[in-house]
């Protein structure tokens, strides 16, 4: 029994659309975790993974677990040549272990003492005495090599200050040649005037104003324009030079040559006679035997050499101002090779002349630039 026929006995009617829309479940709708943007949640489509989810487990407080004891302890640091005592809270456990944990980090900086014969010998400088020296020394030793420390706590003469860079010289001159009596190396790379000029170009950069920055900002563009430029030039240079190797061939090619070891005196009359007739026939004949001929039906005017674009209009200026034209009117073989030798002549003479006013920018602005630098050393 099917469906329809339940429906005739209990005289049901047909399900409507509603009926239909009424009993379908409703889709749950999932809700947004909290931590996950919307769209990362419409990109995942559907819940996210455990390893996006925020940690919500938070571990509960242990009453059972027994709590470390602590006790306090002295101690003695070895650093310290008094025998200080003092006392800290360590952990039971950590009470048998033996020494101060924290002397590893107290290093003896790398510094050589003097005797009173070897500062004789030595050390002496007009500049320090030897009291002056022994303080030096007696800071660095105190203070490890700390130089703004010591430069700080230095007062051994009001009316003679020192600076940084004095101790600094004094101290390295000292360690270098009590190292080189002992034969032992010692490595530095300090350099007072070096310093100096450092500081001073730091001490410069940070107080520009807002127009020489501007200005040094203009600078820099202009530096890195003119090594575009240079590189551009130094391949159109190249291109040029091609073009001047291209016309000395070309008229190396144009002009007769003898054969290798004999001259023209030595040349046999009828090899004269031969060769006299073959330009007769080559005067007469369109085409050189022994260029390459295109395939099919041509004219003589296709075999001309073509300009390049950039200088098409130049070229043909000045060939009407020659009063040659654009293209031969009789196209002979020995026309055409005079007309391709002289519009190679005028593309190479462009290529030179547009060299030749670059050079001549580069130069004014060199001196321009000169001339900046100069005002500028002047005011300085």
């Amino acid at each position: 029994m099917s469906g329809s026929d339940i429906r005739d006995i209990l005289e049901l009617g047909k399900p409507t659309e509603k009926d239909k829309q009424a009993k379908r479940p409703k889709q749950a709708i999932e809700k947004r975790p909290e931590g996950i943007s919307r769209e990362l949640y419409s990109l995942i489509g559907g819940p996210p993974p455990a390893s996006l989810l925020q940690p919500t487990y938070k571990a509960k407080f242990s009453a059972k677990k027994k709590a470390v004891p602590w006790i306090t302890s002295t101690f003695s640091n070895p650093a310290r040549s008094d025998d200080l005592q003092l006392s800290h809270w360590i952990k039971a456990t950590e009470a048998d272990q033996p020494g101060y944990p924290f002397c590893r980090i107290d290093t003896p900086p790398d510094m050589i003492h003097y005797t009173n014969e070897e500062y004789e010998e030595h050390l002496r400088d007009h500049s320090w005495s030897k009291q002056e020296t022994d303080y030096l020394m007696g800071l660095c030793d105190k203070y490890d090599l700390k130089f703004q420390v010591i430069a700080d706590r230095f007062e051994f003469d009001a009316q003679r200050p020192r600076s940084i860079e004095d101790i600094k010289e004094r101290f390295y001159d000292v360690q270098t040649i009590l190292h080189q009596l002992r034969g032992e190396p010692f490595y530095h790379n300090f350099n007072k005037e070096h310093e100096l000029k450092r500081k001073h170009a730091r001490r410069m950069l940070y107080t520009r104003t807002k127009e020489e920055k501007e200005e040094e900002d203009y600078v820099l563009a202009q530096v890195q324009r003119i090594d575009h430029q240079r590189s551009k030039l130094a391949k159109e240079r190249e291109m040029v030079q091609t073009l001047l190797e291209q016309d000395e061939k070309r008229q190396q090619a144009l002009t007769p040559l003898t054969k290798k070891g004999k001259s023209k005196k030595d040349v046999a009359p009828k090899e004269k006679g031969k060769r006299k007739r073959k330009q007769d026939n080559k005067d007469d004949v369109s085409v050189d035997p022994k260029t390459r001929m295109p395939p099919g039906v041509y004219v003589q005017s296709e075999r001309l050499a073509l300009v390049k674009p950039h200088l098409q209009t130049k070229s043909f200026k000045i060939l009407n101002e020659l009063g040659i034209g654009i293209r031969p009117v009789m196209p002979t073989a020995a026309i055409g090779e005079r007309f391709d030798a002289l519009v190679h002549s005028v593309t190479t003479l462009l290529e030179l002349k547009k060299v030749v006013d670059k050079m001549e920018i580069e130069h004014r602005i060199s001196q321009k630039r000169q001339r900046v630098q100069d005002t500028v050393a002047h005011s300085q």
